[in-house]
């Protein structure tokens, strides 16, 4: 499984949206800051793009607790920091 679809999983079962739609989302949120393919990000490159792009294109959405929801992101990515690094996600 690779990282959007892992973590747009997660943003999806948070906002009660699609999968698709969440998924679409963070590669949106991705391109806002990186143009770089989603294999190539770090973990540093992730956590950015949750807590700054990611968050605002939630607010946007009027989604009320896109704080929570980016703060919930980035404490996962940080429990599953050792698996990224690995490349088993």
């Amino acid at each position: 499984m690779d990282l959007i679809n892992y973590f747009g999983n997660i943003l999806a079962m948070e906002t009660e949206k699609n999968p698709i739609v969440c998924k679409g989302l963070i590669r949106l949120a991705l391109r806002d800051i990186y143009p770089t393919p989603p294999q190539q990000l770090t973990f540093f490159h992730l956590k950015k793009i949750f807590e700054e792009s990611l968050q605002k294109r939630l607010q946007k959405m009027h989604i009320d607790n896109a704080n929570e929801i980016s703060n919930f992101l980035v404490d996962e990515l940080t429990k599953k920091q050792s698996i990224l690094t690995l490349g088993f996600l």
